[in-house]
């Protein structure tokens, strides 16, 4: 049987639990690592299992209705806006 990895990046140590709980429930994955980045805003959760499990894991998990408002700014939103190269 062949391994896959699957990575998901996702906004809060919270909603990274969460979404870990999906795709393990869903499919046949386990974790491997976890990495948290911006002091625990940005979660990248890394999952294994045969191809075909990692790819319903991640799917179930897109499918999953976001907690936060659409309205909401995004973390990169003024990135480039104020730099100057000089």
């Amino acid at each position: 049987m062949e391994k896959s990895l699957g990575l998901i990046e996702i906004s809060g140590v919270t909603a990274a639990v969460d979404a870990l709980d999906i795709m393990c429930k869903s499919a046949d994955v386990t974790l491997v690592s976890w990495e948290r980045k911006l002091g625990g805003r940005l979660v990248t959760l890394m999952i294994e299992g045969s191809v075909s499990a990692v790819n319903a894991a991640v799917e179930n998990e897109k499918k999953k209705k976001p907690q936060t408002p659409d309205n909401s700014p995004s973390l990169f939103s003024d990135m480039g806006e104020n730099r100057q190269i000089q």
